[in-house]
């Protein structure tokens, strides 16, 4: 099943990899040649992104010392990153999983020798094997725009446990309800409080408060690269990603294939006449996405 699931995102799964990767090398020499082009512009930007408010969308700058490009890249651009793995792993998790009930692929599968959680279970190694491929890949690229190997590996691996602990986070949405897109919407809320929380805590303090720790992406950016640099916040990530793993099993084995936890609604007898048209059928349909999307947008306040 590992293997049918590579197979199927041959295509999907490196683009999505190789785009993360090559998004470094893009935004520093973005920043390096556009926005802060002269040790100047460097310190100014610099001290914007330490004031509080653009520590909420970016930031926080870590470390006492003088900054590099390489280390506003961080600042500038680092949870992008982090939001990039997790909405990777929350997509792959559901269509191996939830998407397969739907189209009744799983029960085809399930009819043969096949355990019961042997679906989750390779939807999962295939995203562990998702993000090990990220974590290098984006060290390399790290590598290539001045980093130490040391802090590129920390780099790559901050992205790959943030992408791991919403893996966990979408492999629990999926058993909850039995759309894809709602197990889809459920995981996005989930990672729009991880940001917000991550937000509100680089807000009360210059490297992060207390509400920065309760959040996934604050704890992979409380490894500090390119300052005093520390691994032990990744284990954080992965005790989560395990409670959310065994919690997810757990759901598994108490609905039937096919159900979810929270019964779907039943819709209306009759549809209004405004919605009798192929195009507001689509609006109706896509209305959810659109407006988190939406909400989701935000000023970058860069270049």
């Amino acid at each position: 099943m590992v293997r049918l699931a590579l197979r199927r995102d041959r295509v999907r799964l490196p683009i999505w990899v190789l785009a993360v990767a090559a998004l470094v090398l893009r935004f520093h020499h973005a920043a390096a040649t556009v926005v802060v082009p002269t040790p100047e512009a460097l310190a100014e930007a610099t001290q914007l992104i330490r004031a509080s408010f653009m520590r909420a969308l970016a930031g926080p700058v870590f470390g006492g010392g003088a900054v590099t490009s390489q280390s506003y890249f961080l600042a500038a651009y680092w949870v992008e990153f982090l939001l990039a793995a997790a909405l990777m792993n929350m997509l792959l998790v559901t269509r191996h999983t939830r998407a397969e009930e739907q189209t009744g692929r799983a029960e085809l599968i399930r009819s043969a020798v096949v355990g019961r959680h042997a679906q989750l279970t390779a939807a999962l190694i295939v995203a562990l094997i998702g993000d090990a491929v990220l974590a290098v890949l984006t060290a390399v690229a790290a590598v290539g725009i001045g980093f130490p190997t040391g802090s590129a590996l920390l780099f790559g691996a901050s992205l790959a446990a943030a992408g791991l602990v919403f893996a966990a986070v979408a492999a629990v949405t999926a058993q909850i309800t039995e759309h894809p897109r709602g197990a889809n919407g459920i995981a996005a809320v989930v990672l729009a409080a991880a940001w917000t929380l991550r937000g509100a805590g680089a807000m009360q303090s210059q490297e992060g408060g207390p509400l920065f720790w309760l959040s996934p992406i604050g704890w992979s950016q409380q490894t500090r690269v390119l300052a005093d640099e520390r691994w032990w916040p990744l284990g954080l990530s992965a005790l989560l990603a395990g409670l959310l793993v065994a919690g997810a099993y757990t759901l598994a084995g108490r609905r039937d294939l096919g159900a979810a936890l929270v019964a779907p609604r039943p819709g209306r007898a009759s549809a209004p006449g405004w919605l009798r048209s192929p195009f507001a059928l689509a609006l109706r349909l896509q209305r959810a996405a659109i407006g988190w999307w939406g909400a989701s947008r935000r000023p970058s306040g860069r270049s």
